[in-house]
Formats: structure tokens, C-alpha cells, sequence
């Protein structure tokens, strides 16, 4: 079961207003420099897996006049974020997962979920090896459960801004992120919104590799994008294989359109 990190972060926004120095806002400009601000307005998810149905889904941003996200549809679930006359976060309401990191990743990028641990960033503030824990696949009769395995992540990016950066902001998210070190003793949200901003790259991932505490690679991800002509993606292609089955192959495109 995913656990829905970005809206306990957006709910810890309620209770957060002071400025961090040491921010996400910062280490993003750092990492990107002045780059356009663009909201997403639609991701189109399409792709093939060789065990299960193909991938079709559509995410929709609505915003207010002040470019505040005020919903986000997968066309079966929507969450709902209300603001008062000050333009401030007031309320959450709706289905949870269209917002979560996973849901805007998709399968197989499990790395952003709760559990996944950082545990070094290169030196733009990118999360490179995180320690995750993974379903192997293997069935356990006695306790009805899959077995989850720990694993090692290793991740490169390229130099473009991620693209969901200025949409999470619009949601109360990165505001959330900024505050949450002079506000450490909210729990369990506080807990859960130092564990989204720990993980959350300032990049584009270019590849994945999975590999088990020996170093055996066990699977691996390419990404290869298409870019406007400011460095924000309009498609990305996901390419990725599991080393011991090569039953686990998948190809998936993502592609994106932004509020004009």
C-alpha cells in the first residue's frame, strides 16, 4: 500500500509560516539558476509492461487566478485544495494518490516512497543512492504477503529543472518543505514531509540502477526526454529491465503540457 506523502505535507502546511534559510527553494534556484517558472497543466502517461496491462492515464492541474493549484484528476480520483480570501491553504479534501510522488512518478520509480532513505546527493542537492525497500516478487504463503527486499538506488540526473518543481509549490508542498526544520516536534506530519523533501530531486533522472547490498545489479531505468526551449520537459521516455527476468521489461512515455 502507497502511503500518500504529499498531501501530509500539504496538511503540515497549515501549521508552518517561517522562513528557512536552509530551503528547498534555495537549493532549487542553486541547482537551476533563474529558470522559467512553469505550472503543468496535463501528464499523459502511456506505456507497455510484459506481465501486466498497458499504461494509460491522464493527470489534469487546475489552478485559481493566483496560480494556486486548487485540484488534480487522474479522471477516477481528485484532490481538492481549498484557499480564503488571503490566498491561503485552507482545507484538503478528496482522493489522495493523484497527488503523491509515486503517482506522479508511476511504476517502477519506488524510491520516492515513505521508506526509501538518502543516504548521499551530489552537489546540486539530488538524492544519487537511496536505500529503498522493494517487493522481490517471491510469494509468502504463511503470511499472504509478497517479500520485500532491501535495495540500493543509484541515480544520475541532467542539468534541467524538475518539471514538477513549480506545480508542488502552487499546492502549499514546497512551503511545507522550507519550514518544516523550525517546526520538527508537528508529528507525524513533520516526520513525513522531512522524509518527501529528503528525496525530492532538483533534476531530471536519468538512470536508475537497482542494486542488492552486495553491489548485484538487479534492475536498471534509462530516461531519455525531449526539452522546449526552456529546458522543461515535453516528453520523457522510460526504458527499463529487470536483470533476473527479463519478463519485467517495460517502455512507458510521459508526456507533458504546461499552463500558458
Amino acid at each position: 500500500m502507497k502511503k500518500n506523502i504529499v498531501l501530509s505535507v500539504i496538511a503540515a502546511a497549515f501549521l508552518m509560516s517561517c522562513d528557512s534559510d536552509d530551503s528547498v527553494s534555495n537549493e532549487f534556484t542553486n541547482a537551476n539558476g533563474n529558470v522559467a517558472k512553469k505550472l503543468i497543466e496535463r501528464v499523459d502517461y502511456a506505456g507497455t509492461t510484459a506481465k501486466s496491462d498497458a499504461l494509460s492515464e491522464s493527470i489534469t492541474f487546475n489552478y485559481n487566478a493566483n496560480n494556486k493549484l486548487v485540484s488534480a484528476s487522474n479522471g477516477v480520483e481528485t484532490t481538492n485544495l481549498a484557499y480564503n480570501d488571503a490566498n491561503e491553504l485552507q482545507s484538503v479534501s478528496g482522493g489522495g494518490e493523484v497527488l503523491s510522488v509515486s503517482g506522479l512518478y508511476k511504476e517502477p520509480i519506488e524510491i520516492f516512497e515513505a521508506g526509501g532513505s538518502a543516504i548521499e546527493y551530489d552537489e546540486k542537492g539530488n538524492p544519487v543512492k537511496i536505500l529503498t525497500e522493494i517487493e522481490t516478487g517471491e510469494y509468502n504463503q504463511e503470511t499472504g504477503e509478497y517479500v520485500s527486499a532491501e535495495f540500493i538506488a543509484k541515480i544520475t540526473y541532467d542539468d534541467a529543472p524538475n518539471p514538477y518543481f513549480y506545480t508542488l509549490e502552487a499546492a502549499g508542498v514546497i512551503e511545507a518543505m522550507d519550514n518544516v526544520d523550525l517546526h520538527f516536534s508537528l508529528k507525524p506530519e513533520s516526520t513525513e514531509v522531512l522524509q518527501a523533501k529528503a528525496l525530492l530531486p532538483m533534476n531530471n533522472i536519468t538512470s536508475i540502477v537497482y542494486e542488492k547490498e552486495d553491489g548485484t545489479e538487479i534492475a536498471k531505468v534509462n530516461v531519455a526526454y525531449e526539452y522546449d526551449e526552456d529546458t522543461y520537459p515535453t516528453s520523457a521516455t522510460y526504458t527499463g529491465e529487470t536483470i533476473v527476468d527479463e519478463e519485467d521489461s517495460f517502455v512507458y512515455t510521459v508526456s507533458y503540457t504546461y499552463k500558458k
